[in-house]
C-alpha cells in the first residue's frame, strides 16, 4: 500500500510554482480582547504593499476606547519557511528571523472609537523601539502581524503622551497596557474557489495541459465541491479519480508535493468518481469530498477533516479496458486502486492540483 500512495505523489512533484503574486491585499482586524478573540472587526480594513525594500500599509479601525491611546507594533517573520505552519506569536517569535517594533504609529481614537493610520516599514530602518530581533530585513517575502496597543487614556501630560504613542510600556505604570486588534499581512491566502486544467502525465507528454479540460472546485461549510471535464482518454477504458487531501496546507514546505508526503493531515483516498471514457475519449464528472466521509477506498489518512482550508490534489488513474457492466471487475475498476490491473495493468494519467493558497 505505502508504494502505491508514494507512485501518486510523486507524479505531481514536477508542477510549477502555483503560487500566485498580488501587488496589494485587503484584511481586516481581528480582536484580541478575552471576551470574542477572533472576532472580525466591522469596518476595519488594512491595506498593504511590497515594493522594493520597503511594506507600505494603510489602515482603519474602529471598536477601540474614545479617547485612549493606542501604538501599533510589527511582528515580523522575515523568513516564513522558518515557521512551523503558519506564521504564530505562539508558535515562532523565537525564529532567528523574527523580530518586533514599533511601526512608527500612534494614535488617539476619536469619540468614536476609530483610527486611520499609515505606516511604512523599511528594511534595516526601524522607526523608533524594536523589542528583540533585526527588524525588517527582506520585505519582500515577510510576513507582518500588526498589533493594536492600548495604553489607557490619553494623558494630558505631553511627556507621558509621548511615550504612550511610541513605546511599549509607555503609561502601563498608571494604566493597564492591552494588546486589543491584530491583523496578519502578506501570508498565503485561502482560495475559496478555484478552477484548473488537468495535466497529461504521460510521459511522452508530460506536464502538458489537456486542452479543453477543466475541473472546478468550491468551498462549502463541510465539503468541497468538484465539478469537471477531461479528454485525451482511451474510449471505452475505465477510470478512478483519486484525491490527495492536505488538511493543513500551511505545514507543507513550500508548495504541497510528493515532499510532503509525511505531512500532518495528509490523505489519499478515491473521490467517489468512477467512469468509463466514452467513445471520443472524453469524460464529465461531479462529487462532493465532504468532511468525515469515505465513500470508499482510503490508501493513506482520514479523508476530509477541514474544508476550509484543505488543499487537493486530482489525479486520473487509468484502469484498463471496461470490464463487461455488472460485473465484479468493472466494479473494482470503477472504485478501487487496483481494479483490473493484475489484467490490464494500471498508470496514472492526468492530474489537477486545486485550491492552493495564493501568495500575496
Amino acid at each position: 500500500m505505502k508504494t502505491h500512495v508514494i507512485a501518486i505523489a510523486s507524479i505531481l512533484i514536477a508542477l510549477s510554482n502555483p503560487f500566485v503574486h498580488a501587488d496589494d491585499q485587503e484584511l481586516p482586524f481581528l480582536s484580541m480582547l478575552p471576551g470574542n478573540p477572533g472576532t472580525e472587526i466591522e469596518d476595519s480594513e488594512v491595506e498593504f504593499e511590497r515594493i522594493d525594500g520597503a511594506i507600505i500599509i494603510e489602515a482603519e479601525t474602529e471598536a477601540l476606547q474614545p479617547g485612549h491611546a493606542y501604538t501599533v507594533w510589527a511582528i515580523v517573520y522575515n523568513d516564513p519557511s522558518d515557521c512551523n505552519g503558519r506564521c504564530s506569536m505562539d508558535d515562532d517569535l523565537a525564529n532567528d528571523s523574527a523580530s518586533v517594533l514599533w511601526s512608527g504609529v500612534g494614535v488617539i481614537a476619536d469619540s468614536d472609537g476609530e483610527v486611520e493610520f499609515e505606516a511604512v516599514l523599511v528594511e534595516g530602518e526601524a522607526a523608533g523601539e524594536i523589542l528583540f530581533g533585526n527588524g525588517l530585513t527582506d520585505a519582500s517575502n515577510a510576513i507582518i502581524q500588526l498589533v493594536v496597543r492600548g495604553h489607557g487614556p490619553a494623558s494630558d501630560d505631553p511627556m507621558v503622551l509621548a511615550d504612550q504613542l511610541s513605546l511599549f510600556m509607555g503609561g502601563c505604570d498608571t494604566n493597564d497596557c492591552l494588546d486589543e486588534q491584530v491583523v496578519t499581512l502578506g501570508e498565503p491566502v485561502i482560495l475559496q474557489k478555484d478552477r484548473q486544467p488537468f495535466i497529461d502525465r504521460d510521459p511522452e507528454n508530460f506536464g502538458e495541459v489537456i486542452s479543453k479540460s477543466r475541473v472546478k472546485v468550491e468551498r462549502e461549510s463541510d465539503r468541497i465541491e468538484i465539478t469537471g471535464k477531461t479528454r485525451q482518454l482511451t474510449p471505452g477504458y475505465a477510470y478512478t479519480i483519486w484525491a490527495i487531501v492536505y488538511n493543513d496546507p500551511y505545514a507543507c514546505s513550500g508548495a504541497c508535493d510528493g515532499d510532503d508526503s509525511n505531512v500532518s493531515g495528509r490523505s489519499v483516498f478515491w473521490s467517489g468518481i468512477g467512469f468509463v471514457a466514452n467513445n471520443k475519449g472524453r469524460a464529465h464528472f461531479e462529487t462532493d469530498l465532504i468532511e468525515g466521509y469515505l465513500p470508499g477506498e482510503v490508501r493513506s489518512g482520514n479523508g476530509l477533516t477541514d474544508a476550509s482550508i484543505a488543499e487537493v490534489h486530482l489525479v486520473i488513474r487509468c484502469h484498463g479496458p471496461a470490464a463487461p457492466n455488472g460485473s465484479e471487475l468493472r466494479e473494482a475498476q470503477l472504485s478501487t486502486f487496483d481494479g483490473g490491473c493484475e489484467q490490464y495493468g494500471c498508470v496514472n494519467v492526468q492530474s489537477a492540483m486545486l485550491c492552493r493558497l495564493a501568495q500575496m
